[in-house]
């Protein structure tokens, strides 16, 4: 029988504030990193609202980073970057399009 090694997840929580469709709906991003080798982290970014939870996975990829810098300071400036880009914005969209399906059925 083989064991494989459990990774340490890393993790950090991002409050993007009252941006969802209803003025009390706060949303988060949920980033989980951990380390690979030479110099590379596998990171993931996903977004939910506060009290609902997690609603969605948005992305996730390796990033080369310094390991002499702060790497949640390299992560959420790279959150940053994705929010600018409209990632988190898509995501959320898309859940509102679903859930306005589903309570049309």
């Amino acid at each position: 029988m083989m064991f494989m090694k459990k990774e340490k997840v890393n993790k950090f929580r991002i409050n993007l504030g009252a941006i969802g469709r209803e003025e009390r709906e706060n949303i988060f991003i949920d980033v989980e990193y951990n380390y690979i080798k030479d110099n590379k982290v596998k990171v993931s970014y996903s977004i939910g609202i506060y009290g609902c939870g997690m609603i969605s996975y948005v992305v996730g990829y390796e990033i080369d980073v310094n390991l002499d810098e702060d790497i949640e300071e390299v992560l959420f400036d790279e959150a940053k970057r994705l929010h600018e880009n409209g990632y988190f914005y898509s995501a959320l969209e898309l859940f509102y399009e679903e859930l306005d399906y589903l309570e049309t059925m």
